[in-house]
């Protein structure tokens, strides 16, 4: 639309006229271009045509008259007539910039990349005040040059609607999906002026109808651009509410107690700022958050910014993304996938189909974002494109874009991302978190080490209600998987990790052990040479998780045991398995454990857990134990 040369229709009012005009036709054509003015701005552009006509039968050198019947053809997307009424207003007043942008706007908006470029270039060469708008003539330029070649090479794209059970008549947009795909979050524009968060879920294999997320996260105020964490566990959003805001928008976040959203939370000063703050969106480990801010520091009016949370879980000061990413125009609805080196966002800066386009950038081994790459058309076009997001399938994506023959309304819109794009699925490991002797659901954290770096993979906390964990899980990996909850034992479990279809998750179902004489569990995650009892440095990660315990339960007494296989010498295997027993209770008690609190025994081959008929079995009965005493 004609929207900047609307302004200027308004404050650029001819204001004189020459001697051979008939009498009262001054007056009459300031009439009529003032009811051509009321019809433009109510979208009654054939109509406004004719007055804005008259306007010229009254007096010819009304020359904004001309120049607005361009826009109201361009506004009809009616491109022959819009370049005949830009021309002519360009042959009259060479000088004058107005139409060279308007008229470039309306061919590249068409197609006709080729035929912008020169308007394009005769208006910067002409315009001397408005350098915003030089700076953005130019930024087009790279546009058309980019168009012309995607409109040539258009990428696979077939697009459907998510249906009624998440849109309306109204607007829904800024999706955000659970890591299993099983739960559902969006915007919605309610009372053609308020934001709400809504939320569905699958049975059956279908989304079932959508419904207000929460009386305690909607409120009177906008609440809105959002996202959900992985593990379904958790949202962040924002808002425009007053109280206990830093800024005019704040970033929020709510958890799920069983069933039920908690009462909101800021998510503090390290986050938000006095300026805007907004659309979070969370990585799938939940220790880094991506969001937009208007603070000073960046690159642009909108900048993606990020922080983490450091070692006592508190996000640190927040770090601008930088120019890579962020450029001196608008970025908007930044998406982190579940692999965490993946971000798509929507930009005006970097060349593309005009408008918002969609982007992704990759993160390399070195933690530096690449050169963004546009996703290509007719995925991005002319208009808006924002609010995308991908499943952890990394192929089904979802965004948010105009209903075909309904430009005022805005749907959610689904796809099957091209094979280019894809990046690697990635899996998740889910189960449910019980008591080993009742049977009860058991609060507990759960956590993902990284084995060769000893950094958390991920940490969440399961579903108080059902008992539910969900976690993702990046492929070809050795992780370690601690469990712990108060007053039970932790569960320590190693494997290692190749891909496995998103849908076929991995399950484990885990029952802690309550503190109590006797009770064992296997340190899985102790490593030790072959044939040594040198401690590996993988094992750090499970000592640490020993030393925690006790620091946490003073009164328990430990029993640490080294096991073997039956291969070998038995002698050598009890000796081996002893002084294996040993290295973990001095390293305990070099890190100040009392070492009356610890008992260190060498078993040997003499308990195994399984037959030692298999390597698989004799690899599981050469161990650790820790036992309670």
């Amino acid at each position: 639309m004609a929207k900047y040369f609307l302004y200027l229709l308004v404050f650029l009012l001819p204001t004189s006229c020459n001697s051979q005009k008939k009498p009262g036709s001054v007056k009459n054509a300031k009439e009529h271009y003032r009811k051509a003015e009321q019809l433009f701005e109510k979208r009654k552009y054939d109509e406004a045509i004719v007055e804005y006509q008259r306007t010229l039968n009254d007096d010819p050198t009304y020359s904004y008259a001309l120049l607005a019947i361009g826009d109201c053809y361009s506004a009809l997307n009616d491109v022959k007539n819009g370049k005949i009424f830009y021309d002519k207003y360009i042959a009259q007043y060479p000088n004058k910039t107005d139409a060279y942008f308007a008229l470039a706007r309306l061919l590249k908006e068409n197609l006709k990349f080729d035929e912008a470029i020169p308007y394009y270039e005769k208006y910067i060469a002409k315009e001397k005040t408005n350098s915003e708008l030089v700076s953005r003539a130019a930024k087009l330029i790279l546009d058309c040059k980019f168009a012309a070649i995607a409109v040539q090479n258009p990428v696979p794209f077939n697009p459907k609607n998510v249906g009624p059970e998440i849109n309306t008549e109204v607007p829904e947009y800024f999706p955000s999906i659970s890591a299993d795909a099983q739960c559902f979050i969006f915007s919605r524009l309610v009372n053609r002026q308020q934001e709400d968060i809504f939320i569905t879920h699958i049975e059956n294999n279908e989304w079932i109808q959508s419904k207000p997320i929460s009386d305690l996260i909607n409120t009177e105020y906008n609440e809105g651009a959002l996202c959900i964490s992985s593990n379904g566990q958790y949202i962040f959003f924002s808002s425009n509410k007053p109280d206990e805001n830093y800024g005019s928008h704040d970033i929020y976040f709510s958890l799920l107690q069983g069933n039920t959203w908690s009462k909101p939370f800021n998510a503090g000063p390290k986050i938000n700022s006095k300026y805007w703050d907004s659309h979070p969106s969370l990585s799938s480990d939940g220790r880094t958050l991506y969001w937009l801010s208007t603070r000073p520091g960046g690159y642009g009016a909108e900048d993606i910014w990020y922080s983490c949370l450091d070692s006592t879980d508190h996000w640190t000061e927040a770090k601008n993304i930088g120019p890579t990413i962020n450029t001196p125009f608008k970025e908007f609805t930044p998406f982190i996938y579940t692999d965490g080196n993946l971000l798509f966002f929507s930009s005006e800066g970097h060349p593309g189909m005009g408008g918002l386009d969609i982007f992704y950038s990759r993160r390399d081994t070195n933690g530096q974002w690449g050169e963004p790459k546009n996703l290509g058309y007719p995925i991005n076009t002319k208009d808006v494109e924002s609010g995308f997001i991908l499943s952890a399938d990394g192929k089904t994506a979802f965004f948010a874009t105009e209903e075909k023959g309904n430009k005022y309304n805005i749907d959610i819109f689904t796809f099957t991302l091209y094979n280019e794009a894809q990046p690697k699925s990635v899996a998740y490991l889910k189960g449910i978190i019980t008591d080993s002797k009742t049977g009860k659901i058991v609060k507990a954290t759960v956590q993902l080490i990284d084995l060769e770096t000893t950094r958390s993979a991920g940490t969440v906390q399961n579903n108080t209600a059902t008992g539910e964990y969900l976690i993702c899980l990046p492929p070809n990996k050795n992780y370690a998987l601690n469990i712990n909850a108060p007053g039970y034992l932790f569960y320590s479990e190693n494997f290692e990790f190749k891909s496995i279809s998103p849908l076929e998750p991995m399950r484990k179902n885990i029952q802690l052990k309550p503190i109590s004489g006797g009770e064992k569990v296997v340190l899985d995650n102790i490593f030790f040479e072959v044939g040594k009892a040198e401690l590996r440095s993988e094992s750090k990660v499970e000592l640490q998780k020993i030393f925690t315990f006790l620091t946490e339960n003073k009164d328990v007494r430990l029993e640490i045991s080294g096991h073997t296989d039956n291969t070998g010498d038995k002698i050598a295997n009890q000796k081996l398995s002893e002084n294996r027993a040993k290295s973990v209770v001095s390293f305990l008690t070099m890190k100040g454990i009392e070492a009356s609190r610890l008992v260190a025994k060498g078993y040997g081959d003499t308990q195994p857990i399984y037959p030692n008929t298999t390597m698989e079995n004799k690899s599981k009965n050469r161990r650790t134990e820790m036992k309670v005493l």
